[in-house]
């Protein structure tokens, strides 16, 4: 049974969760990594120039380790891609890269945006002559876009006319998220524990689809159009013998990614069975939920290097 170590971290937390779904995983995930700040400069020197990756260790002092981990999930989340050698931003990461240096403007700006404050809040000066004060005092001009030209989502003169309602909102990006979010199979022939490895990788943000019987497992595979599973964790107990089950799922789809558990000790001998099987894609129980969820996020960052570079 999975130790439960990851928990929230306050009762706030849950109900945030809760209030917006999981399509927040994204998000979470996104702004855990610009809060890092040597990602967030691996980030920054991507967007001014494409870099392979001794140009990108040369500027940042990063061991190897280091520096692959941070490049690895910043290609999982779908901000950076690598063609021909060089790494470059996805249309996303050029979308976070912007909001991103629109915080930073935002924050060299601090003290002019207090006084804009100032002037918003005075009721002795008409409209016009505060948003010519502001023109003449906010140099940039994303930031005198937002506050002259009202550019603000949520200004109350965009309520109706930008957005619907906060709950159209939410179920948009909700479903958005969905189809953004890794997909994963799971088969695990024992309930309890297939529901609990479900709901860590739901808190993950990923989109799980879930089976105990094999046979049900790979019907659902047969269905879906290649690719569309981006990860397979096959418990090797499940069933019908999990290698054959293996077997099966790679004559169809030869690039899905696929991670055995098992209680067995019996590592090498599936290594030495199946060649494309590396000991690192075995997690052996009983399972360690930080564990699980790391190996899960490296094999899924793999997979996209595999798949799509």
């Amino acid at each position: 049974m999975l130790s439960q170590k990851k928990k929230l971290s306050s009762a706030t937390d849950f109900v945030y969760q809760k209030e917006r779904g999981d399509f927040t995983g994204m998000y979470q995930r996104i702004q855990s990594l610009i809060s890092d700040g040597k990602t967030h400069e691996l980030l920054r020197i991507i967007a001014f120039q494409r870099c392979n990756s001794q140009i990108l260790l040369d500027k940042i002092k990063l061991t190897r380790k280091q520096y692959y981990s941070r490049i690895l999930r910043l290609a999982e989340t779908g901000l950076i891609r690598r063609n021909k050698g060089e790494y470059y931003l996805t249309s996303l990461g050029k979308v976070v890269c912007k909001y991103m240096m629109g915080i930073e403007n935002a924050v060299h700006n601090y003290w002019k945006l207090k006084a804009v404050d100032t002037l918003e809040t005075s009721d002795q000066l008409p409209i016009e002559e505060r948003k010519k004060l502001m023109g003449d005092l906010i140099e940039n001009s994303e930031i005198r876009d937002i506050l002259i030209k009202n550019e603000w989502l949520y200004s109350s003169t965009n309520i109706g006319n930008r957005i619907q309602t906060p709950r159209v909102v939410i179920e948009k990006q909700q479903q958005q998220q969905k189809k953004l979010s890794p997909k994963i199979m799971l088969v695990e022939d024992e309930t309890d524990v297939l529901l609990t490895y479900k709901s860590i990788l739901n808190t993950e943000g990923y989109d799980v689809e879930a089976f105990t019987s094999p046979y049900e497992a790979l019907k659902n595979f047969l269905t879906k159009n290649h690719p569309y599973y981006d990860l397979i964790i096959i418990d090797i107990g499940s069933g019908i013998n999990g290698l054959q089950l293996y077997q099966k799922f790679k004559s169809i789809d030869d690039l899905v990614k696929i991670l055995f558990i098992t209680a067995l000790d019996a590592a090498a001998e599936i290594v030495s069975i199946l060649p494309d099987v590396r000991l690192s894609d075995i997690i052996r129980k009983p399972v360690e939920q930080e564990r699980f969820v790391n190996v899960v996020t490296t094999t899924l960052a793999e997979a996209a290097f595999s798949r799509y570079m």
